[in-house]
């Protein structure tokens, strides 16, 4: 064996046997602060109220899960359109949902957008089709954004009823017989 020919092995042989293990970071023990920037700030799957949502930078996407009462939806453009009540002649496009089921302030409630399609979440929770649903308490987990002038659900992803239990015929709603109809100022 050649001198140089040694040299190299010996070099080769010093190279392997120096590395180590070579350790990656876990994808799945990211922090905060490793955002993405194609990708909507993200939460902890932690369920927060509608009045935390509100909270929120309308102007940046968060990824969220939400519990609120569907206590209506808005019919128009703007949340002075808004009606606390099931619509009577076809499907909504939205749902508005508040941490009260007999709320009927708009500064406290939350607009989410019910999309057509694939999803299907129009179809599904649509209060002209299931005015069952109408006070009843879910979690939607979605992308927030602006929508109707402040911190809505305009990306729905999934959601859930908070008592799987619950059948339609078992819906957990408030007794609120004695309430009406309220349209707010300003229509």
């Amino acid at each position: 064996m050649t001198r140089r020919t040694s040299i190299c092995l010996f070099l080769l042989l010093t190279f392997i046997c120096s590395c180590g293990k070579i350790e990656l970071p876990d994808p799945s023990s990211s922090t905060p602060d490793d955002k993405h920037p194609d990708h909507p700030e993200s939460t902890t799957e932690e369920t927060i109220t509608v009045s935390q949502l509100l909270e929120l930078d309308k102007e940046q996407n968060h990824e969220v899960h939400v519990k609120g009462y569907i206590v209506g939806y808005v019919d128009g453009t703007t949340l002075k359109q808004a009606r606390f009540l099931c619509p009577e002649n076809r499907a909504n496009t939205n749902l508005l949902l508040a941490d009260k089921p007999d709320e009927q302030e708009t500064s406290r409630c939350t607009a989410v957008f019910l999309e057509t399609g694939d999803n299907g979440f129009r179809t599904a929770l649509n209060l002209y089709d299931h005015p069952d649903f109408f006070h009843r308490q879910i979690i939607i987990h979605g992308l927030s954004q602006a929508y109707f002038g402040q911190t809505g659900i305009r990306k729905m992803l999934d959601y859930h009823w908070p008592f799987e239990s619950d059948s339609p015929e078992e819906i957990r709603k408030p007794d609120l017989s004695d309430k009406t109809e309220y349209i707010p100022e300003g229509r």
